[in-house]
């Protein structure tokens, strides 16, 4: 797959995160300029480790508008890979994205955003495309769709470009949460792999190295609609036992899973925000909700997904890395 040619420095928002900095990373495989808007300096360069000298770091809040602003002075593309643990989402992404988007349209550039699943209607077991309506049934659903409203109505002047890159559960070696690191940590310590997901069913899983060059190559590209979405597919096993117990096949562990219970998670919203958030997703853990790809496929031809067992072990190797520098 051709690098794109990017001429102009790209500003990434979250640069640190999961997506964020995978999307970093296969921004400099492309030989992009890479700009960083960062709240601290020295967390962020541990974050980057030794692609930090190739990124260009601004210091500034992502709530404060002059911040983004200046930051993306001279951008042709903002990516707004900004994510924050769910109770902080009310006061938070709404703001960023009102930011992002006065900041793109003052230099004419395209924002890249990070999608999810949580507008969509529930529709289970059936690939979706791009023209699944939306529907949340979740509070953090209608806040996204929100996101997304104000996204799409701003490119409605002409003046800005959206591009809303849009996958389902992320795993892969810049991702650390609650849901995947009681997978990887444990087969690497020879423990049952704990889950919230229904074992028996299929649970779509995206690998973010993946998502992160497909969304470069979607950049890349000089055709689509000013608001476009595209979708990225993740692995599908027959079941998420399936996914877990080659977790711990590639950990060389004991193929042993143990699914969390929703009554013990309950208990613990009564203490813990994180948790009580939690439990209003349970429908995405109780069922299989699937994207098909085949925009992507069809626009972006010779894009290739990595195989199951690389991605896992390229996974399991950044859990060992991360683990030998603590």
């Amino acid at each position: 797959m051709p690098a794109p040619s990017f001429t102009r420095p790209i500003l990434v928002l979250g640069a640190t995160g999961g997506f964020g900095l995978a999307v970093t990373r296969a921004l400099l495989a492309a030989g992009a300029r890479v700009r960083a808007l960062v709240r601290d300096e020295a967390r962020a360069r541990r974050a980057l480790g030794e692609d930090a000298s190739r990124v260009a770091l601004r210091v500034g809040d992502a709530l404060q508008a002059e911040a983004v602003s200046r930051a993306a002075e001279g951008c042709s593309h903002l990516v707004h890979a900004i994510n924050v643990p769910y109770p902080e989402w009310d006061t938070v992404m709404e703001r960023v994205t009102t930011n992002v988007i006065a900041a793109a349209r003052a230099q004419g550039a395209t924002i890249v955003f990070a999608g999810n699943v949580y507008n969509l209607a529930p529709r289970y077991d059936v690939p979706l495309t791009e023209s699944h309506p939306e529907g949340p049934i979740t509070h953090k659903g209608t806040l996204r769709m929100r996101m997304e409203h104000a996204l799409r109505d701003a490119t409605q002047a002409g003046d800005v470009r959206v591009l809303v890159v849009r996958a389902n559960d992320y795993f892969g070696p810049t991702v650390r949460n609650g849901g995947v690191d009681p997978m990887f940590l444990n087969a690497l310590a020879g423990k049952a792999l704990l889950t919230l997901t229904d074992p028996t069913r299929a649970h779509e899983m995206a690998y973010v190295p993946d998502v992160a060059r497909a969304t470069v190559a979607l950049m890349g590209l000089a055709d689509g609609p000013a608001f476009d979405v595209v979708h990225v597919r993740g692995f599908v096993t027959p079941t998420s036992r399936d996914f877990l117990e080659a977790v711990a096949r590639a950990a060389g562990a004991p193929a042993r899973v143990r699914r969390l219970p929703w009554w013990l998670i309950r208990v613990g919203g009564l203490f813990n925000g994180m948790a009580r958030e939690v439990v209003e997703m349970r429908y995405l853990y109780e069922n299989t909700l699937l994207l098909d790809d085949a925009t992507l496929r069809r626009r972006v031809p010779d894009f290739t997904y990595t195989p199951l067992e690389q991605a896992l072990r390229e996974t399991l190797e950044s859990y060992r890395h991360h683990a030998s520098r603590a």
